[in-house]
């Protein structure tokens, strides 16, 4: 993104970007194929699953419709479809862990001491930020399911 900002100027980036979000793009994304038995194994187990998304719902109101589509279209089990951010942990107060691929977006949970499990992507650079005793770098969603089962 930072490529595309710098190449095509903040202006270009924004109508690029709002384009994109109100397409409806997003509804046709592929799905982790890892993630429906994922959740699954999570329901069967009594957990209430929160998706948290960094998604500007308040900017683009159909995103939040879209997402729930496309959750239900790939029978992604969840309870909550919550915007990614602190008032996340004031709503939902006994979240035990957050799985996510961007660090960025786990920050906050890890300040608060909870379990984050970060499904490694080849094209993100994660640096050197084992800093944080919650902090666990994962290759799949089944190695977050033996994390949490151990």
């Amino acid at each position: 993104m930072k490529e595309a900002k710098e190449h095509l100027g903040e202006k270009d980036y924004r109508l690029i970007k709002f384009d994109y979000r109100t397409s409806g793009y997003k509804k046709e994304l592929p799905v982790n194929p890892l993630a429906k038995e994922f959740t699954q194994n999570l329901k069967s187990n009594g957990y209430t699953i929160v998706v948290s998304t960094s998604r500007p719902f308040k900017d683009f109101p159909k995103l939040e419709s879209l997402t729930e589509e496309w959750l239900r279209l790939n029978q992604i089990q969840f309870d909550y479809l919550e915007s990614k951010n602190e008032a996340l942990l004031e709503k939902h107060p006994s979240i035990q862990f957050h799985v996510d691929d961007e660090l960025d977006h786990a920050l906050f949970f890890l300040r608060k001491n909870i379990d984050v499990y970060i499904v490694k992507r080849s094209d993100i650079d994660y640096g050197n930020v084992e800093m944080f005793p919650t902090l666990k770098f994962v290759a799949d969603l089944n190695e977050v399911l033996y994390h949490i089962s151990n």
